[in-house]
């Protein structure tokens, strides 16, 4: 049995207190103080993450952006030097290899940040399909990954020095900061305000000491994967694995919004058939009428038939109610309709409605580029 990764954080995350679990390959706090308090936290202050077992890969050289082009479903014409955007690399049929953010740092080089259990994977897809004039480098190893997100996220971050406040979203800066070269980002997965810096390992300690004290007096917390998951679940993110697949299309997943069909990348032929939406079954969002949690894998029912399955569900800690996420026949993925998820053997009543289901989020939408 292959041994667990560990962050070069491990050692303070324990003597936090957190509870470590196995995640995709690496072991990782799930929580802290308590999923439902980071959570809140998250959305009225901020958190502090240890993202470092995320994949990060460079794509340099002279024909870096034609390589990119081809990889991906969105249209690099719409990024600039120092921008970022998200979308997902398909297999030929289709299916999703994984969902990522791309930041172009110029037009002869590349960032793509992957997700955990799918780094190794994505970078024997890259030297596959892998062109001449590009270069592909794994700094996932030396790279660690810390996020710090919500309403007071800005401001702890230009209190310990980083020049964060000219970014708009999406956008990402390279800075030497008390000598460690970083890379600053204002993305994220939570629906917050917020911000990823990546870094050389070696500082990993450092940093999270730097930013946990002076995140305090703004209400700072460390948070864990628990959180995380309910966060992106209220604004309705895909996680890989749950949402997504490689026998998932981003169409049918309702990622269209990222697929660019007037241009050339692996995958095209195989979506053409998809054009107008046109899947056998839709990626919808559900609440519940009455006070349950759905959880993945629960069985979605119809006038009495099985007709899908949830994906991915929890009991929202802000909107103090059960929602989800999950697969039903096209036909039957219209806002306002109602459906039964079956719940340890009750029939919960729910009713499909438009995602995100949290819209209050710190997101400074005069900064959206």
């Amino acid at each position: 049995m292959q041994s667990l990764k560990k962050s070069p954080l491990n050692e303070v995350h324990i003597n936090l207190g957190a509870k470590m679990v196995p995640f995709a390959g690496w072991l990782m706090p799930i929580q802290y103080s308590g999923i439902i308090d980071e959570h809140l936290t998250v959305r009225e202050k901020a958190g502090l993450f240890d993202l470092t077992h995320m994949g990060e890969i460079i794509v340099t050289g002279p024909r870096a952006e034609e390589y990119v082009q081809k990889l991906i479903t969105n249209n690099t014409a719409k990024l600039a030097d120092g921008k970022a955007f998200y979308t997902v690399i398909c297999f030929e049929t289709g299916g999703i290899v994984d969902d990522v953010i791309v930041y172009r740092f110029k037009k002869d080089e590349y960032m793509f940040v992957v997700n955990a259990s799918n780094a190794d994977k994505v970078f024997a897809w890259f030297r596959k399909k892998l062109i001449p004039e590009v270069k592909l480098i794994d700094k996932s190893p030396k790279t660690a990954l810390l996020a710090v997100q919500g309403p007071a996220s800005e401001k702890i971050l230009l209190n310990v020095g980083l020049n964060v406040g000219s970014l708009n979203y999406f956008e990402f800066t390279r800075q030497t900061y008390r000598g460690i070269e970083c890379i600053i980002a204002r993305t994220g997965y939570t629906g917050e305000d917020g911000f990823e810096i990546f870094f050389p390992v070696d500082y990993a300690f450092s940093l999270w000491a730097t930013l946990n004290t002076a995140g305090k007096k703004y209400g700072l917390k460390p948070v864990g994967l628990g959180a995380r998951d309910t966060l992106r679940i209220e604004v309705g993110y895909p996680l890989y694995g749950n949402e997504i697949d490689e026998k998932t299309n981003p169409v049918e997943a309702g990622l269209s919004w990222v697929v660019d069909m007037e241009k050339d990348f692996i995958g095209k032929e195989s979506l053409k058939q998809y054009a107008g939406g046109k899947t056998a079954r839709r990626l919808i969002g559900f609440r519940t009428i009455e006070r349950a949690v759905p959880r993945a894998h629960y069985d979605i029912f119809s006038g009495g038939n099985k007709v899908g399955y949830v994906t991915s569900g929890t009991l929202s800690p802000s909107l103090d109610r059960g929602i989800g996420m999950g697969y039903v026949p096209a036909e039957m993925s219209e806002a306002g309709s109602h459906i039964d998820i079956s719940i340890r053997g009750k029939m919960v009543k729910a009713e499909i409605v438009k995602k995100p289901f949290y819209t209050g989020g710190s997101i400074k939408r005069d900064k959206i580029s």
